[in-house]
């Protein structure tokens, strides 16, 4: 049970990073936290995606975002995103 609530811990921090990041208009953070996560062992969520896709869009990087989208798409998380559908 431990190694489940440190797993979710360390997930939730790292959508608040990229959050913040994404608030805050720091695009290239963002992403670079994404990657980092994807790095540790860590599958993005929908939440994870949401901040990066707001963060692109933000910069009026649409490609980007559009890209993370089809990325959602592909693994199936697409479901889980009313905002996006």
């Amino acid at each position: 049970m431990a190694n489940l609530d440190q797993t979710c811990n360390v997930q939730i921090s790292f959508n608040s990073m990229i959050n913040a990041y994404a608030t805050s208009g720091l695009y290239s953070e963002a992403k670079s936290i994404f990657q980092e996560m994807q790095d540790c062992g860590h599958a993005p969520d929908s939440f994870s995606y949401l901040a990066l896709i707001r963060a692109y869009t933000e910069a009026k990087l649409y490609t980007e975002a559009e890209e993370a989208i089809q990325m959602m798409l592909n693994i199936g998380l697409i479901r889980a995103c009313s905002r996006i559908t």
